[in-house]
């Protein structure tokens, strides 16, 4: 707002100069780049008048619905206003001849831009964090020039602008990490009439000069324009006649096609019903935008993490990234099931152990409602809740508190294991007392409570034991609530069967198929299942609670107790802070919650800024395979880390040794990759 203040000032007194009155409207939305953006625009703005000779313009400039509102004073010269703003826009595309501008001025409002478009005529670009100082220090000089490198989403825009000429497509995309064909096709899809005709405007007519097309279309119709004068003129004349009988220009997909191929396409689609020519319409808009992708990507994203899928060998993978404003992404690679089913956004994953995160969150706020401090003691907890169970270390077993069982900092048992789905899951309190068969010792205390860090998943299986003994329930049934509150229900369960949830099968580094397709593990410890969207969902609503939203699911209180970080020997396991069910990293001025999982078959990983510049970035990654798999989530992770940005993190350390599976010993092969991330690229400090 002191930025916005002091453009006003300059606009005022620039104003009084030059005998112009301009207004300048700040939304509470507006960011401090776009108020940099601003100054850019008037100080050109002031350039265009002194071009015109018009000392009589008045420009009014509205940011409100990414929106730029230029407007003469005198009606009349409205139109002179736009023809200007038209050739800065032809010469910076590099057009030769610019269409004509309407001859008739709006009868009533403004000449309207977008604001990406009003950014193209202008050559307006300039990075957040460094335009400010800039713009404040050009204050005192309006001609200093202000960094012109463009931020990732004004180059994203303009690059799919352009590629499809839809501003809304451009917009969503631009928001994207990756650029995936699907979404692409899936955003295209559901353009109104209104965007389809707004698309064909961007595009070149066919049958026009080549002076009349940019470089891409040019390319494109290179073949129609050698095309004898005769065609060409038919193909102009039916084109008008297509537009005024559907309400929007004939669009094909030029490239490669001659200009007869085109008009007997023309003539076959002239007489069709508009609404099969709007369908017709968006799928040539699909084709083209395609076809320029295809050729001049935003990035490769989903080509290098296919590649790792495949260098790899590993089945599939699901993920899902979010920029710090916008949508979540889901992107998925390979297959759920191998040779029968591809992977989708819509498969569930065994997210193992990030599970504990999810039943860390839900047990807080369970004792919360029931009045137990998380401070209390686990042994007496279990006497009330009725339990046979206890903890029988004679100088610790009475120390072990609540929440000791999620800060990994008491227990035994490192990794769970898991029960084949063809056979009968047990009862937890099976497992915590000891279950030979599959390799469960009794559950006990290892050290001093609360001073030493050692992964335990019988912490969680004793977690989930209370809560089942309190309500004599299947912990799935309990949490359900808790997920639909979440509004997540649909794309997350911990129920061990999954019944109806099109769960990915598990596979080995051999490739053979886990027995049962995959294996059944206690609830809180390793035994959830969820899309990677359902995943990212839920650290989107701890990240909420963190930052003070008592309207959600997440207390601030839970998310606060869960994102505060401590060490304990966290730092030589995982590279991070361990917080209560959950890690805690820092890059630089962002924190992270952090989170990997390995079951049979199955590895995954979390990576969430939930303070600091990036806050809301963050990527969840699921892959149906093993060990192979954790390098493949390792490197992936990097490759998304990459794109997304994030200030702090040190991209020059990131992994680029290749490591054979076979040289990591195996107690550590688990959580080698994950550790060499953390290690490589985020640190640990205390809070």
């Amino acid at each position: 707002h002191q930025v916005a203040f002091a453009i006003d000032r300059w606009i005022a007194r620039h104003a009084r100069r030059q005998g112009v009155t301009q207004d300048v409207y700040i939304s509470d939305a507006m960011a401090t780049d776009r108020a940099a953006k601003l100054y850019c625009i008037l100080r050109d703005a002031n350039a265009l008048v002194s071009e015109t000779g018009d000392s009589g313009l008045a420009a009014q400039i509205v940011t409100r619905s990414n929106e730029i509102r230029l407007a003469y004073g005198v009606p009349q010269q409205r139109t002179e206003l736009g023809l200007l703003l038209r050739d800065c826009f032809a010469a910076k595309r590099g057009i030769v001849k610019a269409r004509p501008f309407p001859s008739t001025p709006p009868p009533t409002g403004p000449w309207v831009l977008s604001w990406p478009q009003f950014e193209a005529i202008i050559g307006v670009f300039s990075e957040p964090k460094s335009s400010v100082e800039a713009c404040v220090a050009n204050l005192v000089d309006p001609r200093k020039p202000l960094p012109t490198q463009p931020p990732r989403y004004v180059r994203r825009f303009c690059h799919f602008f352009e590629r499809c000429g839809c501003v809304r497509f451009a917009e969503e995309m631009a928001l994207t990490v990756a650029t995936d064909l699907q979404a692409v096709k899936a955003a295209i899809d559901t353009f109104t009439l209104a965007e389809a005709v707004e698309a064909a405007g961007f595009h070149g007519d066919i049958g026009e000069s080549a002076a009349t097309l940019d470089a891409m279309a040019k390319g494109e119709q290179s073949e129609a324009l050698t095309a004898e004068a005769a065609v060409r003129t038919e193909l102009r004349a039916l084109g008008a006649t297509y537009l005024d009988r559907h309400g929007i220009k004939f669009l094909v997909s030029a490239k490669g096609k001659t200009a007869p191929e085109m008009l007997a396409i023309l003539k076959g689609r002239l007489s069709n019903p508009s609404e099969v020519e709007l369908h017709n319409a968006k799928e040539a808009l699909w084709e083209i935008t395609a076809k320029r992708l295809d050729a001049e990507p935003a990035d490769t994203v989903c080509h290098d993490v296919a590649m790792l899928l495949k260098k790899h060998g590993v089945a599939g993978a699901s993920i899902c990234s979010a920029l710090p404003t916008g949508a979540p992404q889901t992107i998925t690679f390979g297959d759920s099931i191998r040779g029968k089913r591809a992977a989708n956004p819509d498969c569930f994953f065994e997210i193992a152990s990030l599970s504990k995160s999810i039943g860390s969150a839900f047990a807080i706020q369970y004792f919360g409602n029931r009045g137990i401090p998380i401070e209390s003691s686990v042994n007496s907890v279990l006497s009330e809740c009725g339990s046979p169970f206890r903890l029988t270390h004679k100088t610790w077993g009475d120390k072990v508190q609540l929440v000791h069982l999620m800060s990994h900092c008491a227990l035994n048992m490192h990794y769970v294991n898991g029960i084949p789905l063809n056979e009968k899951m047990l009862d937890v309190l099976q497992l915590i007392q000891g279950n030979e068969r599959y390799g469960y010792p009794p559950v006990d205390v290892v050290h001093e409570p609360g001073t030493k860090f050692q992964y335990s998943g019988g912490g969680f299986l004793v977690l989930q034991h209370i809560i089942e003994a309190f309500e004599n329930k299947p912990i799935w049934s309990l949490i359900d609530p808790f997920l639909r509150e979440l509004h997540l229900e649909s794309c997350i369960t911990f129920d061990p069967v999954a019944p109806g949830f099109p769960v990915a099968h598990g596979y080995g580094d051999d490739g053979k198929e886990v027995v049962g397709t995959r294996k059944m593990f206690p609830a809180f410890a390793a035994g959830a299942y969820a899309t990677s969207s359902g995943m990212l969902g839920f650290l989107r609503a701890l990240q909420a609670g963190y930052e003070g939203d008592r309207s959600g699911a997440i207390t601030p209180s839970t998310a606060r107790l869960m994102l505060t970080g401590t060490d304990k020997g966290c730092r030589e396991f995982m590279g991070v802070l361990m917080g209560v069910g959950i890690f805690v990293g820092e890059a630089g001025p962002n924190r992270f919650a952090i989170h990997q999982g390995a079951n049979d078959g199955f590895r995954s990983v979390f990576l969430s800024c939930f303070e600091g510049p990036d806050a809301g970035a963050g990527v969840v990654i699921f892959a149906n395979g093993d060990n192979r798999a954790m390098f493949f989530v390792a490197e992936a992770l990097q490759r998304i880390l990459l794109e997304l940005n994030v200030e702090g993190v040190d991209f020059s350390k990131f992994m680029n040794q290749e490591v054979s599976v076979d040289s990591v010993p195996p107690e550590e092969i688990v959580n080698y990759g994950y550790k060499n991330v953390s290690d490589q690229t985020l640190s640990a400090t205390p809070d």
